[in-house]
């Protein structure tokens, strides 16, 4: 997947949608390595900020998730060329409770859509399936899909 390939080698420059001060953002090289989120937690996380690639090549929810451990961020990732996404929260509850990322205060939890820029501007989220699940990780029940993100990856050379 092209994700990967540019995360690992390049980095990503994303536009993301919405009034924001800061409507790019760059996100650094960082490891690449797998996990399974229906298996045992993880013993420890990495020192160093990896992207994790699910095992499963139909893994629901996302298709992957960057995790900071130092600064102890997040972020879900779901690319995807279609118009408009589902959002099953029980996949990001699950692969949280596999990474063995602690519930509670501390932790930024981020889910970011990545669509083509063509689609920017018109994607949709879907409603949140098993609303409420992420309620121990900060997300307010109900109010999900305005939390989750959209962004288009530049993917210009």
């Amino acid at each position: 997947m092209l994700f990967f390939e540019e995360v690992k080698r390049n980095g990503l420059s994303l536009t993301l949608r919405g009034e924001r001060k800061q409507p790019l953002e760059r996100w650094d090289v960082c490891l690449i390595d797998s996990f399974n989120p229906r298996e045992a937690p993880l013993e420890s996380l990495p020192e160093a900020r990896t992207c994790f690639r699910p095992e499963g090549i139909f893994q629901g929810g996302f298709d992957a998730v960057i995790v900071d451990r130092q600064a102890q961020k997040v972020e879900f990732v779901q690319v995807t060329t279609a118009k408009k996404h589902s959002f099953k929260l029980k996949y990001f509850l699950q692969a949280l409770k596999a990474l063995g990322i602690p519930a509670g205060n501390g932790w930024n939890l981020r889910v970011i859509f990545v669509t083509l820029p063509t689609n920017l501007k018109d994607f949709q989220i879907e409603p949140a399936e098993d609303s409420g699940a992420l309620e121990t990780y900060g997300w307010k029940k109900g109010k999900e899909r305005k939390k989750a993100e959209v962004a288009a990856l530049d993917v210009t050379v």
